[in-house]
């Protein structure tokens, strides 16, 4: 219980900093921004159509575009940024399940596809299907660390009494 009490603040506090990376690009939140946004595109749907046709939808192109040439920098954040700020999203979620690995794949998928589509209906960034690839990978990468470190604990720990006992 004391867990999920300290856990689901840093889930939203989590929940927090991705919003502000993904969307504002790390600049000052703000809401009065987000309801402008959302009012011009209600006003002009035009506005969601265009910026759909300059969106990724094809998996893979980005990232094999990246990685196959000379990355720059702006390149090099945007491919390993994208897996590297869904690793703690990875993490928390799976100090909180059961099903570590499938819920952490299907919650980080989930929150990656609504920052994708807020990017597109807010004209805030543009809709990319590798993004959604790579934020998903990055919530297993973290779901496996926390696998992996319980599992390297039991056995330090296990081992450590079975030397105490004998």
């Amino acid at each position: 219980m004391l867990r999920k009490s300290l856990l689901i603040p840093l889930f939203i506090v989590n929940l927090f900093f991705l919003l502000k990376i993904i969307l504002f690009k790390f600049g000052p939140v703000s809401m009065m921004t987000l309801i402008e946004q959302a009012k011009r595109s209600l006003v002009r749907p035009e506005i969601i159509t265009n910026r759909l046709e300059w969106a990724n939808l094809v998996p893979f192109d980005t990232i094999s575009a990246s990685i196959g040439s000379q990355q720059s920098l702006s390149q090099f954040m945007n491919l390993y940024g994208n897996i590297a700020i869904f690793i703690p999203t990875g993490i928390i979620i799976s100090l909180l399940v059961k099903k570590k690995w499938l819920l952490s794949l299907i919650i980080s998928f989930g929150i990656s596809l609504s920052l994708e589509c807020m990017q597109l209906f807010l004209s805030m960034g543009s809709f990319d299907v590798d993004d959604l690839i790579l934020n998903t990978s990055g919530g297993v990468i973290g779901a496996g660390i926390v696998v992996i470190g319980s599992y390297i604990v039991r056995r330090v720990f296990r081992f450590g009494k079975a030397q105490k006992v004998a």
